[in-house]
């Protein structure tokens, strides 16, 4: 009856002391979501972002979904006038893109949700960092912690998948609000939500950016039209 007693006693401290640790930690701390395998890359985006199916995962989540390499940023080196600087990108989509077809396991690490219905990760690729290939390269940079502190969304990942196809199902007419900026997962062009093309646009296929520069940092560029 003494043993029985005292076991309890330890599982209640126990308890209290998780529940205690739990109360502590910061609320805006970013979540993190395990780690998980790449199935198939699908397509090459930008410099650091691929599109990939996830092994495991359900399609609604897992499929054709955009990953953004962790941590990373263009050299300072290749800006011009803020600017983006095509021949760059070029490159470094080529060398990202040749990395991940000749790697034989591709694996995603502390994933995070990033925007637009994408996610953010440590890319591993035959148990190497590509963060780290594409910086001894010289195609990509650490982010600094201000840096890393605006990009990593503290959001956690949606809780279910209804809430998640919801969000992804409705129409670019009637999100214009809440939206800056709009593209289609196709094209290099962005638009404002007013115009003529951005109406246009199959909502099945709309990208949604918050501000100018985080559309042009996707590689796209200004309409002609509404963007000037």
């Amino acid at each position: 009856m003494k043993t029985l007693s005292t076991a309890c006693f330890i599982v209640i401290v126990s308890t209290v002391t998780s529940l205690a640790q739990i109360k502590q930690a910061p609320e805006n701390t970013v979540k993190t979501y395990g780690n998980a395998t790449v199935a198939k890359v699908i397509a090459v985006e930008t410099a650091y972002t691929f599109r990939c199916d996830v092994e495991g995962w359900p399609d609604v989540i897992g499929s054709d979904i955009p990953i953004k390499i962790n941590g990373i940023a263009e050299p300072v080196i290749v800006a011009e006038e803020g600017k983006p600087n095509r021949f760059f990108q070029m490159q470094a989509k080529k060398i990202l893109s040749t990395h991940l077809s000749r790697s034989e396991t591709i694996s995603l690490h502390n994933i995070k949700r990033g925007t637009d219905f994408s996610l953010i990760a440590d890319v591993v690729i035959d148990s190497n960092s590509l963060a780290d290939i594409l910086i001894e390269n010289g195609f990509a940079r650490r982010l600094t912690e201000d840096e890393i502190k605006k990009t990593n969304p503290i959001t956690a990942f949606p809780r279910t998948l209804n809430a998640l196809n919801a969000n992804h199902q409705r129409p670019a007419g009637k999100n214009a609000n809440n939206s800056n900026y709009l593209a289609s997962k196709n094209s290099k062009v962005f638009h404002e939500p007013s115009c003529r093309f951005a109406k246009s646009m199959d909502e099945k296929t709309v990208l949604k950016f918050s501000t100018k520069e985080h559309a042009i940092r996707s590689g796209r560029r200004p309409c002609k039209v509404c963007g000037q």
